[in-house]
């Protein structure tokens, strides 16, 4: 029997056909950018010019940074692929508009978050640990924690007034847990004198088409949608990942809240959509194995839940990406079948 030689790389590996030729790691990070336009132009018809500034910034702060590091390593240039502008394109959207001292609108305010944000999920997160197809953890999700320990939320988040944040606000004026705020708060509950009693829930079209306060890429579900579809179409991602991720988020909801109203809301609201379709699903750092992704995207929905209800912070599902990714490589180790034929090396006495 003729021997062949199998070739091994990082993943993604794909050879199945797309509408019109195999994809490639550089034809499938085309397909990304282009699954990201509707969110792009959404954010622009929502927040303004400001928001592609932003985007901007971060692109061309992970373009240079990974193209500094393969100079600085004596490397093949590998901006090529794509991978960078993702990871900018992936960043960016998930960065508030950023105001001055006055209150006004100005990518400009704080432009050095993007840039850092960038240079960090590139060359800390990628780059040092081998590139594409071998980061550790989802570089832009990392990256966007890493901005928020590092300049704090007031720098961060200037306009992000998100319906979680009257979760947590109406739990502390309330003297409540946030569990018991959600579920009274969507069941009509009087608080009396509470200043947060008058916000009244926002309505559910206006969260879906994106009207609505939150990171400039993440409000839209309509346009995210649309980017979703696109990139199951073509098979680019794993459908399962994020429908098992936001359909055990709206369901633990419902069940903690009896709210069916509450379950839409988290559904709908923060960056569940985003993170779900384009961060989540992200080769290198998901699950290789049928029982790992749905463990994986269990585990998405169970921390983001927990997050959201139980502490102190409006937003989880950066944490549940990252922590997950931490767990996925335990997961492909004792869930991927090995090889037929395989023989275990035996070490040398």
């Amino acid at each position: 029997m003729e021997r062949q030689n199998l070739i091994v790389s990082p993943s993604p590996h794909f050879t199945n056909k797309g509408f019109f030729r195999a994809h490639t790691t550089q034809s499938i990070m085309m397909h990304v950018c282009i699954a990201l336009i509707p969110a792009l132009i959404a954010s622009v018809l929502f927040f303004g010019p400001s928001s592609l500034v932003i985007v901007l910034l971060c692109v061309a702060a992970c373009i240079v940074g990974e193209l500094l590091f393969n100079l600085a390593a004596k490397q093949k240039l590998t901006i090529n692929d794509f991978s960078a502008v993702v990871t900018g394109l992936i960043l960016g959207l998930n960065l508030p508009i950023f105001v001055n001292e006055a209150g006004d609108p100005t990518p400009f305010a704080h432009w050095y978050i993007p840039v850092v944000g960038g240079l960090f999920a590139i060359i800390v997160v990628k780059m040092i640990f081998g590139g594409i197809g071998k980061n550790f953890a989802n570089p832009a999700a990392t990256a966007r924690l890493f901005v928020f320990f590092a300049f704090g939320a007031a720098a961060l988040y200037p306009i992000y007034h998100n319906t979680f944040e009257y979760f947590q606000t109406i739990s502390v004026l309330g003297g409540a847990t946030p569990l018991q705020a959600v579920s009274e708060w969507f069941a009509g509950s009087s608080w009396g004198d509470d200043p947060m009693s008058s916000i009244a829930p926002v309505a559910l079209w206006d969260m879906f088409i994106g009207r609505t306060g939150g990171v400039i890429g993440e409000t839209s579900v309509l346009a995210l949608l649309i980017g979703g579809v696109y990139l199951g179409v073509l098979r680019i991602i794993d459908w399962r990942i994020p429908v098992i991720y936001m359909g055990g988020t709206f369901l633990l909801i419902l069940l903690l809240t009896g709210s069916l109203n509450a379950g839409v809301i988290h559904l709908l609201g923060g960056g569940l959509v985003f993170g779900a379709i384009f961060m989540a699903t992200d080769y290198a750092s998901s699950p290789k194995s049928d029982l790992g992704i749905y463990i994986y995207a269990a585990g998405l929905a169970l921390i983001t839940v927990l997050i959201r209800l139980f502490t102190a912070l409006p937003e989880g599902v950066s944490f549940a990406i990252v922590l997950m990714n931490l767990v996925n490589p335990l997961m492909d180790k004792y869930f991927i079948h090995k090889p037929f034929g395989y023989v275990k090396p035996v070490k040398p006495a």
